[in-house]
């Protein structure tokens, strides 16, 4: 891709003015458990101290103390991602019905009035299972015998959305489900 060609990612851009303390600790919380989970529990990065972690996957830059754009957009809090990209704004909609002058069914978007934190983390904690519920899992079994509920497909779901999200777009979910056609 043509924004990827150059020599400089623009997510591991220096943000001078934020540090650790600008983030929202309960995201890099999710956030934590969710790679534990994703890489198993004996990971080495699972046993190092939240700022240490935070230089692992390029949210500090190490000989700076400081966030880079990544980490301020995925563990900040919408008024300071605010203060350094004016338009950031993440918007979810539901449509269940497209005959109805209804706009949307259920709406979450990252304006400063919602009542949390506005981060990309927190979007896709809030949006992930309602974009996988509606997918059919079959009856399967794992070597142990316990119920496999996660699909290629939510899977795919799942990744497409972290896509999304590294190129810092605006996210949709049309739903379907009550949609006629005429």
């Amino acid at each position: 891709m043509i924004s990827e060609s150059s020599e400089e990612s623009k997510d591991g851009t220096i943000l001078q003015e934020f540090d650790i303390n600008n983030l929202d600790k309960e995201t890099i919380d999710s956030y934590r458990t969710r790679f534990k989970i994703h890489k198993g529990d004996n990971h080495e990065w699972n046993n190092l101290s939240n700022k240490d972690f935070l230089y692992m996957i390029r949210a500090i830059d190490r000989k700076t103390d400081k966030l880079t754009l990544a980490g301020l957009l995925m563990f900040g809090k919408n008024e300071e991602i605010l203060e350094i990209i004016p338009r950031f704004f993440l918007d979810y909609r539901e449509i269940d019905n497209f005959i109805t002058t209804e706009r949307w069914s259920n709406r979450i978007t990252s304006s400063p009035d919602e009542m949390w934190v506005g981060n990309l983390w927190s979007f896709f904690a809030k949006i992930v299972n309602r974009l996988t519920s509606d997918i059919p899992t079959p009856f399967a079994l794992d070597k142990d015998l316990m119920r496999i509920d996660d699909t290629e497909v939510h899977e795919s779901v799942r990744e497409r959305t972290y896509e999304l999200y590294s190129t810092y777009r605006l996210f949709r979910k049309w739903k379907y489900s009550n949609r006629k056609r005429t």
